[in-house]
C-alpha cells in the first residue's frame, strides 16, 4: 500500500540431542525500505507487466467445462513448452469446445454471420485486425450510456477477459520475443 516492505520469516523446528528433544522456533523480520524496493521492481522492469490472475473454472461446479478446460491447460501446457502453434491450435479447440457447451450452432445471428463471411481466406494481420475489432464492439457500450449500452452489467469476469485479451493483443504488437 505504498509503504515498506516487510519480510518475514517463522522458523519452527524439533531439536534432538542425545535422545531428548525440543520444539523450537524463531521470527526473523527485516524491514526494506519503500525507495529501496521500489528501485528493485523498476530494475526488473515489474512495471512493464501485467500480472492478471484469470481463474480456470472448476469443472466439478461446472461439468459442461470439462473439455474447455482441458484443451485449455493443453494449450497453457504447450506455451510453457515454446510450442507457439500447438498452443495456438488448442486456443482453437478451446473456443470449439465452449462454441458447443453454449450451443452456438442453434443461435441465429445473421448480423454476426455476415461479419465472419469470407474469413477463410484471411491473413493472419486480417484476423488480428477482426479480433481488435470484435473486442472494440464489446467494449464499446462501457462508455456509452444509450438504450442499449445501458442495459449492461459488468461483472468482474467480463472486466478479466476483457483485460487479459486486450492486454495480450497491446503485447502483441510491441518487440518480438517479449
Amino acid at each position: 500500500m505504498g509503504g515498506d516492505l516487510a519480510l518475514i520469516v517463522d522458523l519452527r523446528g524439533r531439536v534432538q540431542v542425545q535422545g531428548e528433544s525440543a520444539l523450537v522456533s524463531d521470527r526473523h523480520e527485516h524491514r526494506v525500505q519503500q525507495g529501496a524496493w521500489v528501485r528493485v521492481l523498476e530494475q526488473m522492469e515489474y512495471g512493464r507487466m501485467i500480472l492478471l490472475e484469470v481463474p480456470v473454472p472448476n469443472v466439478e461446479s461446472a461439468p459442461l467445462l470439462v473439455e474447455p478446460v482441458r484443451h485449455l491447460e493443453k494449450a497453457q501446457q504447450a506455451m510453457l513448452r515454446g510450442e507457439w502453434r500447438e498452443a495456438v491450435g488448442c486456443c482453437r479447440d478451446v473456443l470449439e469446445a465452449l462454441a458447443d457447451v453454449l450451443l452456438d450452432a442453434r443461435v441465429q445471428d445473421p448480423e454476426v454471420n455476415a461479419l465472419f463471411e469470407g474469413t477463410r481466406f484471411m491473413n493472419k494481420e486480417a484476423r488480428l485486425r477482426t479480433l481488435r475489432r470484435a473486442l472494440l464492439v464489446l467494449c464499446h457500450p462501457a462508455r456509452h450510456a444509450d438504450e442499449v449500452a445501458k442495459d449492461f452489467e459488468w461483472e468482474p469476469r467480463d472486466a478479466r477477459a476483457v483485460v487479459a485479451a486486450v492486454a495480450a493483443l497491446v503485447s502483441r504488437y510491441g518487440p518480438p520475443n517479449q
